[in-house]
């Protein structure tokens, strides 16, 4: 039985990932969870019918003392899983106070990515969550070696896959998705993923710009 784990609410990406890992997980039948804030709205209703879900609160809580309390509560019942594996920070944490109280007995931590932290108290979470678990999975090498040379902890490398039997590319050309999304025949550009520094949202939007003025053309973008 295999619990995966996000804290921090406003990671989409994060908890679809989670989720997938579940599912293939539940192909090789083993009990999966997915638990994280807004998990019910978040996962396909696909996903809901194949793997478990536990709602974690979001802002204005504390969802790491949350996961912990919950977790106890589920070990004094009898309800234990066999991995416990945190997809932030925050989950990490929790994981590794119930891990102290005998309730979970190892951590498994998986980095998709590190932001700057913006108190001491949040880097010293980031630091916890990342030296004081049992295991650590990294998406990419990049991160991993950052790691070790940040940390002096070692990881290993499982890198995102693409799901190649889930949705196909529409059969819809230029001039129908023109007219279906409102741009008509001026120049777009179409990104996945949220807009943050990180994944060079800002580079993206201001090569294109430049292009789009180059093409004497207004200039859209949808993400």
């Amino acid at each position: 039985r295999v619990r995966l784990f996000i804290g921090s609410a406003g990671s989409p990406g994060v908890v679809a990932h989670a989720a997938a890992v579940a599912e293939r997980l539940a192909d090789r039948g083993h009990r999966t969870e997915v638990w994280a804030p807004r998990v019910h709205d978040l996962l396909t209703s696909d996903a809901r019918r194949r793997v478990g879900t536990g709602e974690v609160p979001g802002e204005g809580s504390d969802p790491a003392a949350w996961i912990a309390a919950r977790l106890a509560g589920l070990a004094r019942a009898g309800d234990v899983a066999d991995i416990h594996h945190a997809q932030d920070a925050t989950a990490a944490v929790a994981l590794i106070a119930a891990r102290a109280e005998g309730v979970v007995p190892a951590v498994v931590r998986t980095v998709h990515h590190l932001e700057p932290a913006a108190t001491h108290s949040l880097d010293e979470m980031q630091r916890a969550s990342l030296q004081d678990v049992d295991a650590r999975v990294c998406v990419s090498a990049t991160w991993a070696q950052r790691l070790h040379e940040e940390l002096s902890v070692d990881s290993v490398v499982i890198p995102n896959g693409v799901d190649r039997l889930g949705p196909v590319p529409a059969a819809c050309g230029r001039e129908m998705a023109g007219a279906h999304f409102g741009w008509g025949a001026r120049p777009a550009v179409l990104t996945m993923g949220g807009i943050s520094r990180r994944k060079g949202s800002r580079v993206v939007l201001e090569a294109f710009a430049r292009a789009a003025h180059d093409l004497g053309g207004e200039a859209d973008a949808f993400s």
